[in-house]
């Protein structure tokens, strides 16, 4: 149960991520924008506790992150999901210290690299389940291990978009996004 909830929390979080910074990008409501990179901090902290729980012991998934190993898809995983869980936190620390007035030009180019590099390794959080999963034997999974990352990703797609519309930012982007991630998936 937990490496479900993690598959399904970490594509939001990290899909919310890149709606996050694409807002940013294209001067988007600063509320959609918080919104996102707090939907991604909540995934990025609620992910590792759910997948040490999946793992039985903390010390398991330490051990993935004392070797880089780019063959591993868990290895892989576990440093994509370290790396997202740092740039989110710190894109929404810089976010908040923003929106309460402070605008030194060093914090909003932190900002800026923050949130960019919390939506690129959100879109790597997001795909990577797919790749771990079409590395196993079963043969459903490792025939179709081409579309799996796809697969996971308009999966992420539509579920932050759906988060979004949940808390009433009924706009024509996030609709779109829901219809596209429904028409992709298909």
């Amino acid at each position: 149960m937990g490496g479900a909830a993690v598959f399904f929390l970490g594509g939001i979080a990290g899909l919310s991520a890149c709606i996050g910074f694409a807002a940013q990008l294209l001067h988007g409501a600063p509320e959609l924008i918080r919104l996102c990179l707090w939907v991604g901090f909540l995934g990025a902290a609620i992910c590792p506790v759910l997948l040490i729980a999946d793992l039985g012991r903390p010390r398991r998934f330490l051990n993935m992150l004392r070797v880089f190993k780019l063959q591993s898809a868990m290895s892989m995983g576990a440093w994509i999901l370290v790396a997202f869980s740092g740039c989110v936190f710190l894109a929404v620390l810089c976010f908040e210290l923003y929106r309460r007035g402070f605008t030194h030009p060093l914090l909003i180019a932190l900002l800026w690299l923050a949130e960019a590099s919390a939506a690129v390794t959100g879109l790597l959080l997001a795909s990577y389940t797919g790749v771990l999963i079409g590395a196993t034997a079963v043969p459903v999974w490792s025939e179709n291990r081409k579309l799996l990352p796809t697969h996971f990703l308009t999966s992420g797609l539509g579920g932050a978009s759906g988060i979004l519309e949940l808390a009433s930012f009924l706009v024509p982007a996030t609709q779109i996004l829901g219809f596209a991630a429904s028409g992709l998936k298909r």
